[in-house]
């Protein structure tokens, strides 16, 4: 009888091959469904079209503030966080469209959620907002008005109804025709 270990072991050559060809398969996977994701974009506005209760958060300036102080305004409301990646571009949005929406009488506010005063203030010190900042450490205003993704913009009309509500990037043109919805009452 001939040496058995000398002998090829056609299944244990095949091993690290099916091993290979599995991850590559489920890499492949996860690539087409986070392809599936990006390409859906962004979630729909979900305006709830209720009167948004009232709150007021400590912002960086040291005031107290809430759409409230902004009666008979539209206000737009900026719900995102340091980390999020996504929140920064949408910064970048804002800010191309605040210097004349602003000038129209439209109130921006961005709600820093669940991070510490800290960390917001030095990633504002790098990185400033022309508009006030709002500190929702607790996720008190976030949770109460059902935040579930970062960033998200609210748009109340001048009555504090919310009349849209966007989950994830929402694009400079989208939000200046909510904007205008809004003023139009």
């Amino acid at each position: 009888m001939e040496n058995a270990a000398l002998q090829p072991n056609p299944s244990r050559e095949r091993r690290p091959l099916l091993l290979l060809a599995g991850g590559a398969l489920a890499a492949g996977l996860v690539a087409v469904v986070g392809l599936l994701f990006s390409l859906r974009g962004p979630s729909r506005s979900t305006a709830s079209g209720e009167i948004v209760p009232p709150f007021r958060l400590a912002a960086l300036d040291g005031r107290q503030l809430g759409p409230g102080d902004y009666a008979g305004r539209v206000v737009l409301i900026d719900f995102w966080a340091t980390w999020c990646g996504p929140c920064h571009l949408q910064a970048d949005v804002l800010a191309e469209l605040y210097p004349r929406l602003a000038g129209e009488g439209v109130a921006f506010l961005a709600v820093s959620v669940g991070e510490k005063e800290a960390t917001v203030r030095e990633y504002a010190a790098k990185k400033p907002y022309a508009w006030p900042v709002l500190l929702d450490s607790e996720h008190t205003v976030s949770d109460q008005m059902r935040v579930s993704v970062l960033p998200t913009i609210v748009v109340l009309d001048g009555e504090g109804r919310e009349v849209f509500r966007q989950g994830g990037l929402t694009d400079a043109a989208t939000l200046e025709r909510a904007i205008r919805q809004a003023a139009r009452g």
